[in-house]
């Protein structure tokens, strides 16, 4: 059989729902979407496999958890970008406007060095 047939898929290998279990990608779809399998399971039927859509209705951590906060102080990338966004206002608030809410959810850890 040729290699060129078979599904590519940009799922992550492994992902971990809400409820701390942790699924390992074990197959793919003809259509090239993750079939997951609990982590530590060989062998399973597709049609018992979940894909990432049905998993992702229990909660997927990766994607719905915050980011940790970072350890560098981003001080002075934040205000650089809160002076362009300064000059952006006026004209292209509704660009601006998103941009603004992320900076905002970044100040507390800004204003306390960082952590």
């Amino acid at each position: 059989m040729s290699t060129n047939h078979i599904p590519h898929t940009d799922d992550p290998l492994t992902v971990t729902t809400l409820d701390g279990t942790v699924w390992q990608r074990s197959g793919v779809t003809h259509t090239g979407r993750g079939l997951y399998v609990l982590d530590g399971v060989t062998v399973c039927p597709d049609h018992i496999m979940a894909t990432l859509d049905e998993l992702a209705e229990h909660g997927i951590k990766a994607l719905s958890q915050p980011l940790a906060p970072s350890a560098e102080d981003v001080t002075p990338q934040v205000q650089k970008l809160r002076e362009i966004l300064a000059g952006q206002r006026a004209e292209q608030r509704h660009l601006v406007d998103p941009l603004d809410h992320t900076l905002e959810a970044l100040a507390p850890r800004t204003q306390d060095g960082g952590a």
